[in-house]
């Protein structure tokens, strides 16, 4: 399939409008390939131009090449709002690899104080104190794999931590009673379980008094991460289902996650800590949300109160 070519330059001061160019090349040029032209060549509508620097991208449904340079404005053309918004979407693909990063690392490196970094912010704002109204000091918790951090955040800062680290426990089987602690909780655990899922989210279940909580963050889009094995994925429903099925019911089953932090993840500022100010364009992408595409998940539940039954006998 080929496809018909348009060839649109910016006016310049910024007016809104695109012009149609062809002609000799000047500086700078794109080459939109707008819709399918079973009688139209590429190379034959590209062929007045000079491809001196090359470059293909896919937008959306669009095909888009960056040319090198072209002179002659043969026709002015206005373009709706949408179809423009789009356009300056695309003449941002100009900027070269140096100046993103240049721009990431400003924008990381802005005065203040920085707590979470990109992936986790959204979560644990949203589970930061979630428990201070059933802390106490009386309370009980039982943190698997070292998520006693994550409980402290979470509001549970007077509660007692027990500590069932791996591997001397193993959330498949838990050495503990039944209806023991008042909480348990787990921070990215559920991704490295060796073993049944459904079995794991049950022992918790097990050990927490009726009344009780647990508490369980874990991923959806994430790479292979092996601490020391990485074996599994979540998505909110799949949490609801691992706490319905273990006899809880449950407060919240929620994720977080957009496209564009999926490409940020790759590159070497993922784990740096990212300024707490909410103007910051950092701060705003890590609290947008795509529901469906979540890179972090997180489930509360609740074990029913036992009903008494008083005999008339």
């Amino acid at each position: 399939m080929t496809w018909a070519c348009q060839v649109w330059r910016r006016s310049w001061p910024a007016s809104g409008n695109f012009h149609k160019v062809s002609g000799t090349c000047v500086s700078p040029v794109w080459v939109f390939l707008l819709k399918p032209n079973p009688s139209s060549n590429v190379k034959t509508l590209t062929s007045g131009l000079e491809p001196s620097k090359v470059r293909w991208t896919g937008v959306r449904s669009y095909a888009v090449c960056a040319m090198g340079n072209t002179t002659g404005i043969q026709q002015h053309l206005q373009c709706d709002s949408l179809h423009q918004q789009w356009l300056e979407r695309v003449f941002m693909f100009n900027l070269s690899e140096h100046t993103i990063e240049a721009l990431i690392s400003t924008a990381y490196n802005e005065p203040g104080a920085k707590t979470h970094h990109v992936t986790r912010l959204a979560m644990n704002k949203a589970l930061t104190g979630f428990f201070k109204e059933a802390d106490s000091e009386d309370k009980t918790c039982l943190s698997v794999s070292h998520s006693v951090g994550f409980g402290r955040m979470a509001g549970l800062t007077k509660t007692k931590m027990t500590e069932a680290n791996y591997p001397e426990h193993n959330i498949l089987a838990l050495d503990f009673p039944s209806n023991y602690f008042d909480f348990c909780i787990s921070d990215q655990v559920f991704e490295h379980i060796e073993g049944n899922p459904f079995q794991a989210f049950s022992e918790t279940a097990r050990v927490i008094k009726p009344g009780g909580f647990v508490c369980h963050t874990t991923c959806f889009i994430n790479q292979i991460h092996g601490v020391p094995k990485d074996f599994w994925r979540y998505t909110p429903d799949a949490l609801s289902l691992l706490a319905k099925e273990s006899g809880l019911d449950v407060v919240v089953a929620n994720g977080w996650g957009n496209r564009e932090v999926i490409g940020l993840m790759r590159s070497r500022f993922r784990m740096l800590p990212i300024p707490n100010n909410p103007s910051n364009p950092l701060y705003v992408l890590a609290t947008r949300n795509e529901p469906d595409w979540p890179i972090v998940v997180w489930v509360v539940a609740r074990k029913p109160l036992v009903a008494t039954v008083q005999s008339t006998v």
